[in-house]
């Protein structure tokens, strides 16, 4: 027997709040995690002058500002917020490989200059997969450990 009308109603309209509430908090997660990933690189490269430091400053920036372009666009459409998991696989993903490979190409420790942006790309990944508010959390909070740790 299908479910009545009304119980598939509430079950979308419920739906449809919990992937507001989880588009507008994944828009929140990249614009801390890029912003605290600018910062992390501006202050490192007042520290210690290393070129891949250099190298992916620019392209970090236009990132960071671009993520908190984002979060704007997402609190004036419901839309744009429901569609931003997709942003992931069509920014994220795109923007990383940017970042890394000329940073990776001057870096004193090429391994180690993916490393931290891999970690906070499979945890927005994860989050966004599960869709779950708890695996946000744990993003946002593991953004916002990546900040204290490298600035």
């Amino acid at each position: 027997m299908p479910p009545s009308p009304a119980l598939t109603g509430s079950l979308r309209g419920e739906l449809e709040r919990l992937q507001l509430k989880n588009g507008m908090a994944l828009a929140w997660v990249r614009a801390v995690a890029t912003t605290g990933w600018l910062l992390a690189l501006w202050y490192g490269r007042g520290l210690v002058h290393r070129p891949d430091y250099d190298a992916q400053l620019h392209w970090v920036a236009g990132y960071a500002l671009g993520s908190l372009a984002w979060v704007a666009l997402c609190w004036r459409s419901e839309w744009l917020c429901r569609q931003n998991w997709a942003g992931i696989l069509l920014v994220d993903v795109p923007v990383f490989v940017l970042v890394q490979v000329p940073a990776i190409r001057v870096a004193p420790t090429p391994a180690a200059t993916p490393a931290y942006t891999g970690i906070y790309l499979a945890l927005v990944i994860t989050a966004a997969v599960i869709r779950r508010p708890r695996p946000l959390r744990v993003a946002f909070s593991a953004a916002w450990c990546m900040v204290w740790h490298l600035g």
